[in-house]
């Protein structure tokens, strides 16, 4: 049998040990949540449309090698043409969207990776 002295050590002890362990996981998810950066996405720099034939000039920065899907879409938000997905490589690239065959007006141009997805507007213009 334990005398008192005895449990009031061992409570002073394991509750020691508890707060210290409760302060350590409280410190850890605060600086996890705050200091570890997100994941970084391409970004859409410039977009040129250019003429005979038509077609858009994307310009872009990939943080990492990532797979891009693009689409035209029309006023409605209406998928009006689907390019095959690209494997975009690290760094600057540039791709070219064939776009002939769509009347003038005002599209929007959707770019998709894992997890993000971009939309720019631009105009076509008529001859």
């Amino acid at each position: 049998m334990m005398d008192l002295s005895t449990l009031r050590w061992v409570l002073l002890v394991s509750l020691s040990i508890t707060l210290v362990f409760v302060w350590y996981r409280r410190f850890r998810v605060n600086t996890l949540a705050n200091e570890v950066p997100v994941v970084k996405h391409a970004e859409l720099t410039q977009l040129d449309v250019a003429y005979h034939p038509e077609r858009l000039k994307l310009s872009m920065t990939v943080p990492r090698d990532q797979e891009m899907h693009a689409a035209v879409l029309d006023e409605g938000w209406n998928e009006v043409k689907r390019f095959p997905a690209r494997l975009l490589e690290r760094g600057r690239p540039e791709w070219v969207l064939e776009v002939s065959g769509l009347a003038p007006g005002r599209y929007y141009v959707r770019l998709t990776s894992s997890g993000q997805s971009t939309e720019r507007m631009f105009i076509l213009r008529g001859a």
